[in-house]
C-alpha cells in the first residue's frame, strides 16, 4: 500500500472516530464531571476546525494556517480541563499557578507567531511544540500523582484518557517540531509520519469515548 493511501484511509476513519467521539460528548455533556466538559469542548472544536479543513482542501485551498486554531484549542481547553482537575486538590495550588501561567505564555507565542505569519507569510510551528510541552507535562504529573495515590489506577478511566494523551502529544509534539521539514521530505514518508500522528488521534479519540460512557465513575 503507498503512503499516500495508507494516510487517506487512515484520515477517513480518524475523522469518523473524532465526530462519533465529539457528538457523543456533546449528548453525554449535562451528565459530565467540569473537567470531562473541557474534554468535549476540545474534540468539538476540532471536529469543526477538521472539517473546515476538509473542505479547503477539497476546493484546493491552503488549510496550513488553521493548524494555528488547533494549537490555540489544544493550549485554552486541555490547560482548563487540567486547571479544573487541580481545583479539586487544594494542596496543588502551585501547581495551578504554573498551569496559569503556561497558559499565558504559550498564548503568546502562538499570537507572535500568527502576526509573523501575517507580517511574513510563512507558517513557524514551535508555538505548537511548546504548547505540546506544556500538555505533556499536565497529562505525566497526572499519570504519576494517580500511580503514587491509588493501588487499581489502571482501572481508572481519566487515567487511560491521560496516558493516550501523553503518548498521542509526545508524538504530536516531534511532529510539529519538525513541522517544515516534513512539508520538504518525500511525500511517502511524510505521509507515513502523518498517518501514524492520525493512527494516535484514533486511540485518543476511542479512550476518550469509553471514559464518556462511563460518567458515574469518580476520577
Amino acid at each position: 500500500m503507498e503512503g499516500e493511501e495508507f494516510f487517506n484511509i487512515l484520515r477517513v476513519f480518524n475523522f469518523i472516530l473524532l465526530a462519533f467521539t465529539a457528538l457523543y460528548g456533546v449528548i453525554k455533556f449535562n451528565g459530565l464531571a467540569k473537567h470531562a466538559r473541557f474534554l468535549v469542548a476540545y474534540l468539538f472544536l476540532i471536529l469543526i476546525i477538521e472539517t473546515i479543513a476538509e473542505l479547503m482542501a477539497f476546493y484546493r485551498f491552503n488549510n496550513h494556517k488553521l493548524l494555528y486554531a488547533y494549537a490555540f484549542t489544544e493550549i485554552v481547553c486541555l490547560s482548563l480541563m487540567y486547571l479544573t482537575l487541580l481545583n479539586q486538590k487544594p494542596h496543588l495550588n502551585f501547581a495551578k499557578k504554573i498551569c496559569i501561567s503556561y497558559l499565558i505564555v504559550a498564548c503568546s507565542i502562538l499570537i507572535y507567531e500568527c502576526y509573523y505569519l501575517i507580517a511574513n507569510n510563512q507558517i513557524t510551528l514551535y508555538g505548537k511544540a511548546v504548547s505540546n510541552i506544556g500538555i505533556l507535562i499536565f497529562s505525566g504529573s497526572y499519570i504519576l500523582f494517580k500511580i503514587k495515590t491509588e493501588e487499581y489506577f489502571y482501572n481508572n478511566p481519566l487515567f487511560k484518557v491521560n496516558t493516550l494523551i501523553f503518548i498521542y502529544f509526545s508524538i504530536s509534539f516531534i511532529v510539529f517540531l519538525l513541522f517544515n521539514e516534513l512539508i520538504t521530505i518525500d511525500m511517502q514518508y511524510s505521509f507515513v509520519i502523518w498517518g501514524i500522528n492520525n493512527l494516535l488521534a484514533m486511540c485518543f479519540y476511542w479512550v476518550s469515548f469509553n471514559y464518556f460512557k462511563n460518567v458515574s465513575i469518580v476520577d
